[in-house]
């Protein structure tokens, strides 16, 4: 359902939120505050993206070689709105082999957690070439599993967090912590 008679309108002004969507707020939320079978779409993404937000987590966009679609490009704006940060993929590539491309997702990934997640800026992952310079790691040694301090203020409160290899995407916590992640584009979650 949308607040939006076209459905993907980037200019209509519906972004999620009560301010913004012309459903009113008990079409979008339950008692409970979580979106309804019949929430507006942009509301309930932007739940989602919220509650990730507040989780310490991030999205991965998967943009197909024709480019974002409408609804893709709305997401897009309401995850910036958000503060949440975007790993977006990109592939010229036919046909998709993630025994040769995942990895680089994960080395991303992994480079932000390290930084201590301070970019929040949309970050482009092209995943349709060979690596070069420092993402220069043979498939054999990609880093399939990275780790993120679940809780800064207790040290030694890792999450690892293993990337599986084959489709559809899958993501394993591999421990009681959560690392919050939204997949967006991928194929049978």
């Amino acid at each position: 359902d949308s607040c939006d008679p076209n459905f993907t309108d980037f200019n209509h002004m519906c972004r999620g939120t009560p301010d913004t969507c012309d459903f009113g707020v008990s079409k979008n939320l339950t008692f409970a505050g979580t979106p309804t079978k019949d929430s507006c779409w942009r509301c309930a993404f932007r739940f989602h993206l919220e509650e990730c937000k507040a989780k310490g987590g991030f999205m991965i966009q998967v943009e197909e070689s024709n480019g974002l679609g409408r609804g893709q490009k709305i997401e897009t704006e309401m995850a910036k709105q958000v503060g949440l940060k975007v790993f977006r993929t990109t592939d010229n590539c036919p046909e998709f082999r993630s025994n040769t491309k995942l990895w680089k997702v994960a080395k991303a990934v992994q480079r932000w957690f390290e930084s201590g997640c301070k970019n929040m800026d949309l970050e482009i992952i092209d995943i349709s070439a060979r690596a070069s310079g420092r993402d220069s790691e043979s498939v054999v040694d990609a880093p399939w599993v990275f780790h993120h301090r679940a809780d800064p203020e207790k040290p030694g409160d890792f999450c690892r967090v293993k990337l599986q290899s084959q489709l559809p995407i899958k993501l394993r916590v591999l421990n009681a912590a959560s690392v919050p992640l939204l997949l967006k584009g991928a194929v049978g979650l």
